[in-house]
């Protein structure tokens, strides 16, 4: 011992490296060493045949290994994700999955999205206060007549000052754009006036959500063992604990002002205001306990900002590649205006719209397995297969099967009107609404923990759409347009578009 410890004082250096060397290498045993919980009678999929791992064939070729699995199994089989095992659902099992009481969606998010990781507060946030968060949303989405009048006032500064009066054709990036756009639009939900048009704001709350989801990408992609010492050199995870630090500066004044009022409210006995905001609900529904708004707010941008650009970029490249759809789109957004204005109800009258957004969401889904969720206790299917307590499953969305969509690889704008218009009662045909959730349409999930904030995110779509036909051209360029990881799909960051200034018909 005294000759150790005299080999310690001798060389410190080394011995501090061969200690923590020591302690890495007990990590990587203990990590390799650990199983994972899954479904033990279910076979793996990947694809050995083209020399790739379990892992790399789902990250690399995720929905062909899912068509193979199906072709192959026809009913669940396992994969295997960066994250460990998970158990993958034909969609027959979706109806009887939708609100089992033991499938937590929240928990497989947080265990997806790294909640609990310095700098993933806002995923944290989600999971720490789900009922905070889902009450906001749901109070947002009954305020709806005023957020949505909120959105359209903001559009009509946001867009201009987005894209400019350039009458010359001028190519951009169009997710950064996009990005920005949804940012102030939401955030005029979110944080209100204060806030929604501080550049500083904006930048955080769209590279926020960005980050998370390249982040979380890239740890999935990384060996489970290094992936802690990864995480403090990875550029999206800094990036992300700086956005943290910069979101409390900011909103921390906001809230105080905010808590101040909540507080003299409830003091008062009085009902709070009616509010366009969530930082106005998110106190309330807080009820005076001392949570994290930044992160709050970081949850809302991650949950409302990420999907809502991508759907919108996605449906940029559509309208620019279905340039037959434009004509009647513009008309329908021209005549709907001209009569009712930008409102709640003005805003279900644009069918065509509403059509186009959902088949772009069917051919360019978020997700090609969506319903992700964690089994809290033993899961049992109809079947008699057990889900074991603590494994991760999803249903596959079956946007590609022609039994479900005649000639599914043809994008059809006026898909889901004409199945609204055959639809008898106002039941069947409202399930092909955008922002409805079906087992066959599932871009906003399904079941209980379905998108709370669909309808919100599907006006804000619809105004953005509707100011960016009307106020400018669009062409695609030559060049990258969709990536997908896994079965996750995204609009490609090199991804690029022209515009040019058109005189709007109507004044919007």
């Amino acid at each position: 011992m005294d000759s150790v410890l005299s080999i310690i004082r001798s060389y410190p250096v080394v011995a501090v490296a061969a200690i923590l060397s020591g302690v890495a290498l007990l990590w990587v045993l203990v990590t390799q060493c650990t199983g994972d919980v899954y479904c033990k009678a279910l076979p793996f999929v990947g694809l050995p045949e083209e020399g790739l791992s379990l892992r790399d064939s789902w990250n690399q070729q995720g929905p062909k290994v899912q068509a193979k699995g199906l072709r192959e199994h026809n009913g669940p089989f396992n994969i295997m994700t960066g994250q460990g095992a998970k158990t993958i659902l034909p969609n027959r099992f979706a109806k009887e999955l939708q609100k089992h009481p033991d499938a937590s969606f929240v928990q497989h998010l947080n265990f997806d999205f790294f909640g609990g990781w310095k700098g993933f507060e806002g995923v944290s946030f989600v999971s720490a206060h789900e009922k905070v968060f889902i009450d906001t949303v749901h109070d947002l989405t009954r305020s709806l007549a005023l957020v949505t009048d909120s959105m359209a006032d903001e559009a009509r500064l946001a867009v201009p000052s987005s894209f400019g009066d350039c009458t010359e054709w001028q190519t951009i990036l169009l997710k950064p754009k996009t990005g920005l756009l949804i940012a102030q639009l939401l955030s005029r939900v979110m944080l209100g006036t204060e806030l929604c048009r501080d550049p500083e704001w904006l930048t955080i709350a769209r590279d926020y959500t960005t980050n998370v989801a390249m982040g979380s990408m890239s740890l999935r992609g990384s060996s489970k063992a290094l992936r802690p010492i990864m995480y403090w050199f990875n550029p999206q995870c800094t990036r992300l604990r700086q956005h943290a630090q910069d979101a409390n500066r900011l909103i921390a004044p906001v809230v105080q002002k905010r808590r101040e009022r909540a507080r003299k409210l409830l003091e008062a006995g009085e009902k709070p205001d009616k509010v366009a905001d969530s930082i106005g609900w998110m106190t309330i529904h807080a009820q005076g306990r001392d949570i994290d708004y930044a992160s709050g707010q970081l949850g809302m941008a991650f949950a409302g900002i990420h999907n809502t650009t991508e759907t919108l970029a996605a449906a940029i490249i559509d309208l620019c590649n279905n340039p037959e759809a434009l004509k009647p789109m513009r008309e329908e957004v021209i005549a709907v205006v001209t009569e009712h204005g930008w409102s709640r109800d003005s805003l279900n009258k644009l069918r065509l719209v509403d059509s186009f957004l959902k088949e772009s969401q069917r051919c360019h889904p978020a997700l090609g397995a969506a319903m992700g969720r964690m089994a809290l206790k033993d899961v049992t299917l109809s079947t008699g297969l057990v889900i074991p307590k603590g494994s991760r499953f999803g249903v596959i969305c079956p946007f590609m099967d022609p039994e479900v969509y005649p000639e599914p690889e043809n994008f059809d704008a006026y898909r889901f009107l004409k199945l609204r218009e055959a639809a008898t009662g106002s039941g069947p045909a409202s399930e092909y609404l955008h922002a409805s959730m079906s087992a066959e349409h599932m871009g906003f999930g399904f079941g209980s923990h379905g998108c709370p904030g669909r309808a919100l995110a599907s006006n804000e779509l619809k105004i953005a759409l509707g100011f960016m036909l009307l106020q400018y051209d669009w062409r695609l360029e030559e060049g990258p347009t969709f990536r997908t990881f896994a079965v996750a799909n995204s609009v490609d960051a090199r991804c690029r578009v022209s515009y040019r200034k058109r005189e709007s018909e109507i004044e919007l």
